[in-house]
């Protein structure tokens, strides 16, 4: 409410010319609501205020709508990245064999996977709709980085499939085999000559293979995963970031399936534990090579038809 001024005026410096006058004036020259509005005021205040239910209410609405809010900005940048991957890959080569990531761990580039301008290999992760969502990044070196804002959880590489068109792949193969990282899943491709699924760490084991399983109910799945249990007594660190067996094992239990793991030597384990953990490892370095790859995962073949059925 604006102010108003009072009815009651005096002359200009009235104050400065009155013996013993004092500022400001006994009656004031401006009322803000009048002695009525004054009165009410309290109950005013009171009418205005929120009850406590209302006050919860609001804060309720409010924690429900960053949740929804966060959620809805992520699958924005989710979709930009998808629609960004879509334009791009179409654009890049097809990875060779002459990449010294696969020269040293002695695989071979199999039809999906790209190589960018800067000769990085770049592999695409689909989810069970065939939509690419994100890409996996390998350097020369080894090293290994995904793009900014990707949703890779429960999205997957099918070796031998063009970008998307891995479930197609999958729907003719006798068996599902899942493996943790793209090495692996080569290795036993060109071991055994069958298609085999890339899932990119053992976190995303569990979503991939649950994932697979609602596609293809009726198949058996073939956990591959990383033996790295002779790691764990090592150290706090392993034990927290190095759960390939872990992992392996609660992705073939949530799906009926059968996990295998690489059957090292005892002295290759105790004597350099960080060598020998995949079946690459097992093929490329341990004295028993591709024949041992060869013979688990035929085994385990066996093992999950049998649990299928």
């Amino acid at each position: 409410m604006t102010l108003a001024k009072a009815q009651a005026s005096f002359p200009q410096n009235d104050w400065v010319k009155a013996p013993g006058a004092k500022w400001p004036l006994e009656k004031p020259l401006w009322n803000a609501w009048g002695i009525a509005d004054l009165e009410q005021l309290p109950a005013r205040q009171a009418q205005e205020r929120p009850t406590p239910k209302a006050k919860a209410a609001s804060f309720e609405a409010q924690a429900r709508q960053k949740p929804a809010d966060k959620e809805g900005e992520l699958h924005a940048a989710h979709e930009n990245t998808a629609a960004s991957l879509a334009a791009k890959l179409p654009t890049l080569s097809r990875a060779t064999n002459a990449h010294a990531y696969l020269r040293r761990k002695g695989i071979s580039a199999h039809e999906g996977l790209k190589k960018n301008c800067y000769g990085n290999l770049v592999i695409p992760a689909q989810d069970i709709h065939g939509k690419v969502w994100a890409a996996q990044k390998i350097y020369t070196d080894g090293n290994k980085c995904y793009q900014a804002d990707n949703l890779k959880t429960g999205c997957f590489h099918v070796l031998g499939a063009a970008p998307g068109q891995g479930v197609a792949v999958l729907a003719k193969a006798a068996v599902i085999i899942l493996t943790q990282g793209y090495a692996t899943a080569a290795t036993i491709t060109e071991t055994t000559s069958h298609p085999t699924v890339a899932a990119f760490d053992s976190n995303n084991l569990v979503p991939v293979a649950q994932a697979l399983r609602g596609c293809f109910p009726d198949k058996p799945i073939l956990i591959c995963g990383n033996d790295d249990r002779h790691l764990e007594h090592r150290s706090r660190l392993h034990a927290k970031f190095h759960a390939g067996y872990r992992n392996a094992t609660k992705a073939a239990e949530a799906v009926a399936g059968v996990a295998v793991f690489p059957p090292f030597t005892q002295t290759e384990t105790a004597e350099r534990p960080k060598e020998f953990i995949s079946f690459n490892d097992l093929a490329q370095k341990s004295t028993r090579g591709r024949a041992a790859v060869e013979i688990a995962i035929r085994a385990g073949i066996g093992r999950a038809k049998d649990a299928i059925q």
